[in-house]
Formats: C-alpha cells, structure tokens, sequence
C-alpha cells in the first residue's frame, strides 16, 4: 500500500507544522482548511479505516482533539467550533 500523505506527516516526510506530538497521534494545521483553525489529530499507526485500530489508539486522537478545542476556544482567537 502507498504511503498516505497523513504518513508522511507523521513520518516527517511531508511539510507540516506539528502543534501537538506525543507517542500516539499529532496535531496539525490543515493547510486547505474547511473552516478556520482547522486542526487535524492523526494516529501515528497506519490504518486504511478508523475500525482497523486498536480502540485506545483510536480514541485517543478525539481525546486529544477535544483538548485542542477547548484551548483554542479559551484562546481569544474566536473559535467557534
């Protein structure tokens, strides 16, 4: 299977600014955002399909996701997600 370009983020391959890495997942700004302040939380393990990771794996980038929000949301920036 090609690497995807959420791969190559992670692998440091593709150009991304990292706002958040820790030995699971990390956060990026989406650079074609679909609304401002578009933060994208990738899983460090591949999977084609969110069901094809373990279940901690895969709710923890939601966990971490929601952290993101509330920070960002607390930041004065006007987030309103």
């Amino acid at each position: 299977m090609d690497p995807s370009v959420f791969c190559e983020i992670v692998q440091g391959k593709a150009e991304a600014t990292m706002d958040y890495v820790n030995e699971v997942c990390v956060a990026v700004m989406d650079i074609q955002p679909v609304n401002p302040d578009h933060v994208l939380v990738i899983p460090k393990a591949h999977a084609a399909y969110l069901n094809d990771l373990e279940e901690d794996i895969g709710a923890h980038p939601f966990k971490i996701a929601m952290g993101i929000n509330r920070a960002l949301r607390k930041s004065g920036l006007g987030v309103k997600a």
